[in-house]
């Protein structure tokens, strides 16, 4: 089932339920009460194509992970688009891009508990920050375990941080044996987050940013999927990317 990034649009009152019983089993949060009785405002980029059952859900996640960490609504859809034409290249079928967007969307969804001021913090993480942080795929697994609609995207949610090499988080799987959504993800993600600015530093360009990647088979990523990201024409991506940056743009004054 392929996954269509829709038009802008409002939440229905059920999802606004929807999110609140989320956000209670989360227990992340601090006032349902009030974000429920919001007016129907758009929050963003809801989707088209994808299952009734699971349609709610995911817009009602994506967009209270945005009210928690503005900045990571853009960031998933544009990984998300990423995703898409990596697996692409990597010969994923219909179902399997499918399930690589849908997690490309979720992947950072365990952020909603981390505390704001380390999602936000903009100097050196120290090492509590980054024990903070690094629980995010893990609360994020339990949190969409509870949806069966959603648990399709659990290899990218728990294993987006995991290393070719063994030394990733959370549990350390190595080479093969980390999902290959999640191993086709890793090289995205760590794609767009060189190419984004941080406070701490500006952004690299799309070469730059290839050049790290490829410094990165074998150790980080998987050598495979690096050699068909490094195959896709430099072109397409700084087309890609450019288009990206617009689509967030527009959608982190909606979020």
């Amino acid at each position: 089932m392929m996954l269509l990034l829709g038009d802008i649009a409002g939440l229905s009152g059920a999802q606004l339920e929807g999110a609140a019983a989320l956000h209670s089993r989360a227990g992340i949060l601090d006032d349902a009460a009030q974000w429920l009785g919001r007016s129907q405002k758009t929050l963003g980029t809801l989707f088209r194509g994808v299952q009734p059952a699971s349609n709610s859900m995911v817009d009602a996640v994506t967009h209270m992970l945005a009210m928690h960490d503005p900045e990571t609504l853009g960031h998933s859809q544009r990984v998300a688009r990423y995703a898409l034409t990596l697996g692409d290249a990597m010969g994923l079928d219909r179902d399997q891009l499918g399930t690589l967007q849908l997690g490309g969307l979720l992947h950072d969804i365990g952020k909603i508990s981390v505390p704001e001021k380390v999602l936000r913090k903009t100097t050196k993480l120290d090492d509590w920050d980054w024990q903070q942080l690094r629980g995010h795929p893990e609360h994020g697994d339990k949190l969409l375990r509870h949806f069966s609609a959603l648990q399709p995207a659990l290899p990218v949610v728990r294993h987006h941080h995991e290393r070719y090499d063994g030394n990733g988080y959370p549990d350390k799987l190595k080479g093969l044996g980390i999902p290959l959504a999640a191993r086709i993800f890793a090289v995205i993600d760590t794609f767009d987050a060189m190419t984004s600015d941080r406070p701490y530093r500006r952004a690299l360009s799309d070469a730059e940013a290839q050049a790290e990647i490829e410094r990165g088979a074998g150790s980080q990523f998987d050598p495979r999927v690096v050699e068909r990201f490094l195959a896709v024409d430099s072109q397409k991506w700084s087309a890609l990317t450019s288009a990206c940056a617009s689509v967030s743009t527009a959608s982190s004054h909606l979020a």
